[in-house]
């Protein structure tokens, strides 16, 4: 492909690209995420992926599996990376709401509860496999299912 390109490669390019393409061919999507997203959708609630990873890693998984996002926020459409305050304040404001009225998920407290926590938002700990506390988490999840009955509750 290169050669029809006529990139000139080389052996670390060629590594370069075979790595990306095996990483690409791990990423999966963990049980929980599609029968909780259509939930979510069925309610009515929007949702947001918010990272600082690029879109094309994961979205054409979200595709493949019929997964509806309503924004995928990256570093590229927020012009910032977290724990940067601009990239949670990018999906407030392409969602039209205000903070209180908004809940990150997340499963690194020091970028996805925390700096969120501070804007005024709640937030779910995600703790999969080692239970994790945190004092700015209002939740502590061990599946994303668990969402469900906390947006219940409010």
């Amino acid at each position: 492909m290169l050669e029809r390109l006529e990139i000139p490669s080389n052996p670390r390019l060629i590594d370069k690209l075979a790595r990306k393409a095996t990483e690409l061919e791990r990423v999966r999507l963990y049980e929980d995420v599609v029968p909780t997203v259509n939930a979510l959708k069925s309610q009515g609630i929007r949702t947001a992926v918010l990272t600082t990873v690029p879109s094309w890693l994961f979205k054409h998984v979200l595709e493949d599996n019929d997964v509806k996002i309503d924004f995928i926020c990256t570093a590229k459409e927020a012009k910032a990376v977290k724990p940067n305050p601009q990239i949670y304040r990018t999906v407030l404001e392409t969602f039209g709401v205000r903070p209180h009225e908004a809940l990150m998920v997340g499963d690194t407290p020091e970028i996805d509860i925390i700096p969120p926590k501070k804007l005024g938002m709640k937030t779910a700990l995600l703790c999969r496999t080692q239970k994790k506390t945190i004092k700015e988490a209002d939740h502590v999840i061990t599946s994303l299912t668990q969402l469900i009955k906390i947006i219940k509750e409010k």
